[in-house]
Formats: C-alpha cells, sequence, structure tokens
C-alpha cells in the first residue's frame, strides 16, 4: 500500500526503494553486521529523500523511465546467472535510469524484511559476493563516467588506492581471532573484485569493446 500510493504521489520519479532490513535464518558473527550491504540492506534515515542509487531488493522503477534511457531495449551489465555472482544488474537500471534525469527516491515506510538463509553467510560464498561486488563497482564507476577514458583510469586507480591502508589495518589485526581474520578477508576481498573490474574495464577499453563505457553519465537527460 505504501508503495502505491508513494508511486501515485510521484508519477515522474524514476524509481525509489525502501527500507531493506535483513532477517538472518541462522546468528551470524558480530562483525558480519558491518557488511550488510553485500546483502542489499539500506537504511538512509526515517526522511523521504533523492538518492543517486538504489539497492535491488524492493527497488521499484518508472517503466516509461526504462525504456527512455534504452535499458529495456539494450541492458549493457550481467547480472547474478548460476554461480556468476557480479551483480551489475539491479546496478545498472537504477544508474541508467538516473541518467535520465528523473529523480530516484528513499522511503524508508516502504520497508522489506529481506530473509538471508544460512547458506549465503558461508565464507565461501561471501568472498564470492563481495568480490562481484567489487567488480560491479568498477563497472558502475566506468558506465557513469561523463569525461576521457584516460581520466577515467587514474581516477579509478586513485579511488582503489585510498582504502588499500585500512584493509592493512585490517589485516594486522587477524591475531586477534575469527572475526578479524573474516573482516579483513572479505575487506580484501571487495578490493581485490575493483581491481579486478578496472583490469576488466580497460581491457575492454583497449580492444574496443567496451559498449558500456559512457553510457549512463548523472542526469544527462
Amino acid at each position: 500500500e505504501r508503495t502505491v500510493a508513494f508511486a501515485r504521489a510521484h508519477p515522474q520519479a524514476g524509481g525509489f526503494g525502501g527500507r531493506v532490513v535483513l532477517e538472518h535464518e541462522d546468528e551470524i558473527p558480530p562483525v558480519l553486521r558491518e557488511y550488510g550491504w553485500a546483502f542489499a540492506e539500506q537504511d538512509l534515515g526515517d526522511d523521504v529523500r533523492t538518492v543517486e542509487c538504489l539497492v535491488g531488493a524492493g527497488m521499484v522503477l518508472n517503466r516509461t523511465a526504462l525504456d527512455e534511457c534504452g535499458w529495456a531495449q539494450q541492458p549493457l551489465l550481467s547480472d547474478r546467472v548460476g554461480e556468476k555472482l557480479v551483480s551489475g544488474g539491479d546496478v545498472e537500471l537504477a544508474l541508467r535510469v538516473a541518467s535520465t534525469g528523473r529523480q530516484l527516491w528513499y522511503v524508508p515506510e516502504a520497508a522489506l524484511r529481506h530473509e538471508i538463509p544460512a547458506r549465503r553467510t558461508e565464507r565461501s560464498y561471501l568472498v564470492r559476493i563481495i568480490v562481484g561486488l567489487g567488480v560491479s563497482h568498477s563497472l558502475a564507476m566506468a558506465l557513469t563516467w561523463g569525461g576521457l577514458r584516460r581520466s577515467w583510469a587514474k581516477a579509478a586507480v586513485r579511488q582503489a588506492l585510498r582504502p588499500l591502508l585500512e584493509v592493512l589495518r585490517k589485516a594486522r589485526r587477524i591475531r586477534q581471532g575469527p572475526e578479524a581474520q573474516l573482516d579483513a578477508l572479505l575487506a580484501a576481498s571487495f578490493e581485490w573484485g575493483r581491481w579486478v573490474g578496472i583490469v576488466r574495464v580497460a581491457v575492454l577499453v583497449i580492444r574496443g569493446r567496451c559498449t558500456f563505457f559512457g553510457q549512463a553519465p548523472p542526469g544527462r537527460g
């Protein structure tokens, strides 16, 4: 009801999403509470406001905006298929809709309880999904880049270098126990994914096959 009410009151909105509350099947290590973003957790406060992007869970999009941005005719980024956990699909949807100039909204009243099965908190799965999210981050940066490709490469590398000190700090704490080890592993996994994504984009650019580069600069509509 709240979702329909917001959609009717904002017919020109590009899309919106609500508060996404995680409900884990089993008890999880406290450190995993810091990685809620890996499960599409979304809590931006109690006020309705515009945002630059949305998580896929519970995301509602304007069909007209999907046609305007070209996604309905040609999706550009791959999504989770089978064992592949590169989650570019929902990110692309939100960013391409936003590129039309239509606004994205956060609507906390449209809340969603997102159930997370135990298998999705196993270490091997966590590493794979977080690496995939790191890759998606770099692909999204290329998708929304509005400048020269050379300047994208410099900015992407600079951005990927900044968190390395924090990863090293976490790595130094691994002797504190299993939680510290998991924290360091997951932080390193995301950064590794970012570098994988940067290399992937760079190779596609060099080969002249990066069809998604710069296709969704913010608010171009």
